[in-house]
């Protein structure tokens, strides 16, 4: 028997889209919110602890007691190399590392039309052509791809990918 979701970790929570989504979503989970910044007007289902994604064991304290996450922390666009090494790739090894040890068993994983970029915008591409990333940004996004490959096939932690735009 498949366990129900109730409780959701959403890192990244005080950006666009995960302002957005904390809306869609109230009244549907305990949602736990984590962000580098504070976050202001919490509703009744929600609760704040705030987490540097470079910080492993503050990342597995956010982990704790969730059924899932979705992970929208991190830089949002092109920055230099070594500021998306630490934040964006490292972040999101700790993100995918630390749900594996708590026992969470679902990642949703902001990827990014950047992971594909490099292809000519006018034609059609599918799931199955490999990555083109467009900037460093785009490296870091395939990297979370993988890695969400890797946590599937290696510890059946499931992962969806998806690339919002709003």
């Amino acid at each position: 028997m498949q366990k129900t979701i109730q409780n959701v970790l959403i890192t990244g929570a005080k950006g666009n889209i995960g302002s957005v989504l904390r809306r869609g979503l109230t009244g549907c989970f305990r949602l736990r919110l984590s962000d580098v910044e504070p976050i202001s007007e919490l509703t009744s289902n929600e609760e704040q602890l705030p987490c540097d994604l470079r910080d492993f064991d503050g990342v597995l304290k956010a982990m704790e007691g969730m059924d899932a996450v979705v992970h929208l922390g991190g830089i949002p666009d092109e920055a230099a190399f070594t500021d998306l090494l630490s934040v964006n790739m490292l972040g999101t090894h700790h993100i995918y590392e630390a749900a594996r040890l708590q026992g969470v068993k679902r990642v949703v994983f902001a990827s990014s039309n950047h992971a594909v970029g490099f292809y000519p915008i006018h034609g059609h591409i599918g799931s199955e052509v490999p990555p083109r990333p467009d900037t460093f940004y785009g490296v870091s996004k395939v990297l979370g791809e993988a890695l969400a490959s890797l946590y599937w096939d290696k510890f059946g932690l499931e992962s969806v990918c998806e690339d919002w735009q709003f």
